[in-house]
């Protein structure tokens, strides 16, 4: 049977709630493709807002140009991996992993072997040790038999108090 498909993105480019996309902006993903599993959308909502909105926003570096896939042709910009960036995707996995989702793709893309990275390094905002900020973050639904990606979440970290 299948489901419709969710990915959670630190925004690099703007996104609205109901933009719809056939390949997603530039952005950081924060947790892989997943189906809801035995989990439903206001679990994985509940989480993700748990989560996202009681961290503060994210800065990391670029740190390199790599070729990433089965082929090594997707061109990507690697991050510098932070404790806090760490932190986040590891708190926003393992809550939907209690809810139930079922995580796609492969197992090493989530977790110890999460790797940040923005495709698409063809663009000019991205440069080898560019400072990266994060402060907004979409959940994206991919319906079944739709090629578009839907944003239907938007979280925003919180701002230091400093």
């Amino acid at each position: 049977m299948s489901e419709n498909r969710y990915i959670l993105s630190a925004d690099i480019e703007p996104v609205a709630i109901g933009d719809s996309f056939e390949s997603l902006p530039l952005h950081v993903t924060l947790v892989h493709w997943f189906s809801l599993g035995v989990a439903n959308i206001d679990d994985v909502r509940g989480v993700c807002n748990s989560t996202i909105e009681s961290s503060e926003y994210l800065t990391t570096i670029a740190t390199e140009r790599a070729l990433f896939g089965p082929s090594h042709d997707i061109p990507v910009m690697r991050l510098h991996k932070t404790s806090e960036l760490s932190r986040v995707h590891q708190r926003v996995v393992d809550g939907l992993g209690l809810v139930g989702v079922r995580f796609l793709g492969r197992p090493e893309w989530i977790g110890e072997g999460w790797n940040p990275h923005v495709t698409d390094t063809s663009s000019d905002k991205l440069a080898v040790g560019g400072r990266v900020e994060l402060d907004t973050v979409h959940l994206f639904e991919n319906r079944i038999h739709q090629p578009d990606k839907l944003a239907i979440e938007e979280l925003r970290f919180l701002r230091p108090s400093n």
